[in-house]
């Protein structure tokens, strides 16, 4: 995981984990300050998964991104 944190973080990404109604969410931002940062890419774990869920989905995230 610390591999795709890594490139993600190369990108100029900004990698924020948070919890909404007990769902884990990772959101991906560009920009230098969160204030002006750009929502990039959101996504939602089940709830319970985090562990088992995180790398796939940064791991998605980031090959999406690869794409455009």
């Amino acid at each position: 995981m610390r591999d795709i944190l890594e490139k993600l973080m190369s990108k100029g990404l900004k990698v924020v984990l948070s919890e909404e109604a007990g769902v884990p969410v990772v959101r991906l931002y560009k920009g230098d300050e969160m204030n002006a940062a750009t929502l990039v890419a959101t996504c939602r774990l089940t709830p319970g998964m985090f562990r088992e869920g995180i790398e796939e989905a940064l791991n998605s995230m980031l090959l999406d991104l690869d794409r455009k």
